[in-house]
């Protein structure tokens, strides 16, 4: 083979460039996928639930937040939660189950039945619905 016949090597930076892209790549890629199934686990445990609407909630918000976006008594919240009353309202999800030791998906998994029992205490049930 001649030497203007042989392909061009790249240079080795290069290819050490474009492993690190690579692997860049891949990870955000994971990254991404394990937040859009988190995204669908939560989504899947609201309609289980009845509630679709609080498939939106997430791990940053806060006990204040939840309670207001999603029409409930906050105090209610705590109870049903099991927190001290003096706990702040502006303790995010993820926090609070850090601070018990689990999953911010399974405190935030909580969270959505809580919500969902203290509506069934709260709303009226007159029997005429459709």
């Amino acid at each position: 083979m001649s030497p203007s016949s042989r392909p061009a090597l790249r240079p080795r930076w290069q290819r050490a460039v474009l492993i690190a892209a690579i692997v860049v790549a891949a990870l955000a890629g994971v990254m991404f996928g394990v937040r859009t199934y988190r995204s669908f686990l939560l989504l899947r445990s609201a309609q289980e639930l009845g509630a679709s609407d609080l498939g939106a909630i997430r791990p940053w918000m806060t006990l204040r937040y939840v309670a207001t976006t999603y029409g409930v008594p906050q105090e209610a919240l705590t109870e049903r939660l099991g927190l001290p009353e003096q706990t702040d309202s502006d303790t995010s999800l993820y926090t609070l189950a850090r601070q018990q030791g689990r999953s911010p998906l399974e405190y935030t998994q909580e969270v959505q039945r809580a919500i969902v029992a203290i509506r069934q205490v709260t709303s009226p049930s007159d029997g005429s619905g459709p």
